[in-house]
């Protein structure tokens, strides 16, 4: 984002710098926050019950390093895979495998 950021500092992007309204970098989120983003994401979306093991969430967490958009693919790619394997809950197992498909 600093690149971007110098770059639009250059004289010549002067009229695309002007035009935006707010600058705004987003920050890894710690192993906490990343659990408690997952499961709110989930009780929005109605769900009763625990649906991530915590091994599963450890991974995910892991894995994404705090971005949420990595989180997100790999929470939609392991709540897929565990549809298709017919599973209760989404485990460690389930996760692995949506790291490995979506290449993150």
């Amino acid at each position: 984002m600093t690149h971007l950021k110098t770059r639009l500092t250059m004289n010549h992007h002067r009229p695309l710098a002007q035009r935006f309204i707010l600058k705004y970098e987003i920050q890894p989120l710690p192993k906490e926050e990343i659990i408690l983003y997952i499961n709110h994401h989930l009780k929005i979306a109605g769900a009763k019950m625990p649906i991530f093991t915590e091994s599963a969430l450890e991974a995910i967490a892991l894995r994404s390093q705090g971005w949420p958009r990595v989180i997100n693919t790999l929470t939609i790619n392991s709540l897929l895979f565990g549809f298709q394997l017919k599973k209760e809950q989404i485990d460690e197992e389930v996760v692995r495998l949506a790291i490995e498909d979506s290449g993150v």
